[in-house]
């Protein structure tokens, strides 16, 4: 997907994805601790950063394409985040400015050779952790909607990967890190966003930001939606 094409989608894309729910950031509140400063990258929407933002983190929220960035600080005048285009291959942040950088979908839109570019940039910036989340390939009723609705969009024209995959990303990069854990997200158990569930009141609604992420991890691979990949420097 080019330039003008991802700027053609976000247009299409940009309110319907604004009204989601904020996954990403619900999984990083469970999962990354002692955080106070993240960068996102290929923000898109920018719903995790500014739920993010509003539990008291400083957040960057970035993307490369300007049209979007500028839509979304009109969207969002009176949010306590900082909207910036920022080009993931070259950020120009400083080392380790970051507790965490975090981005969900971008590689899937990549070669290897460029992952493995971005993968050495985005661990330079971060001083403690790194969020990739990508699509799953053992998800085969996800690979066919997607392949269907890219014949008329291309943003769903993407990669997908085993843990494998991801494995052997991190031994070409050659990082450095104390821990890489994988994890599962996305599925069956997101229905309990809902305040109700097929008319009946869902009594697990007030804990569904605790309980969600947990629940990801008992469901199946092949039900799974995305590969959570958490890197620890």
């Amino acid at each position: 997907m080019d330039k003008n094409d991802w700027a053609e989608s976000w247009k299409t894309h940009l309110s319907e994805y604004s009204s989601g729910i904020p996954r990403t950031g619900i999984f990083i509140k469970s999962y990354v601790k002692g955080i106070k400063k993240s960068l996102e990258l290929g923000c898109g929407s920018a719903r995790d950063s500014i739920m993010l933002s509003s539990r008291g983190m400083d957040v960057i929220a970035s993307d490369y394409e300007p049209s979007l960035i500028e839509a979304l600080k009109e969207m969002h005048k009176d949010k306590n985040v900082v909207f910036s285009v920022v080009d993931a291959f070259d950020t120009q942040f400083k080392p380790d400015f970051f507790d965490l950088v975090f981005h969900n979908g971008l590689y899937v839109l990549f070669n290897d050779n460029e992952i493995v570019s971005m993968l050495k940039e985005h661990a330079r910036i971060s001083a403690k952790y790194l969020l990739i989340l990508v699509h799953n390939e053992k998800n085969k009723r996800q690979k066919d909607i997607f392949a269907k609705k890219a014949e008329s969009d291309p943003v769903y024209n993407i990669k997908f990967f085993e843990i494998s995959n991801l494995k052997n990303l991190l031994q070409l990069s050659d990082l450095k890190f104390k821990k890489v854990k994988f994890y599962k997200f996305g599925g069956k158990y997101d229905i309990f966003f809902n305040k109700k569930i097929k008319g009946i009141p869902n009594f697990l609604y007030p804990l569904r930001e605790k309980i969600i992420p947990k629940l990801y991890q008992i469901q199946r691979w092949e039900r799974t939606e995305r590969i959570a990949c958490l890197i620890k420097f």
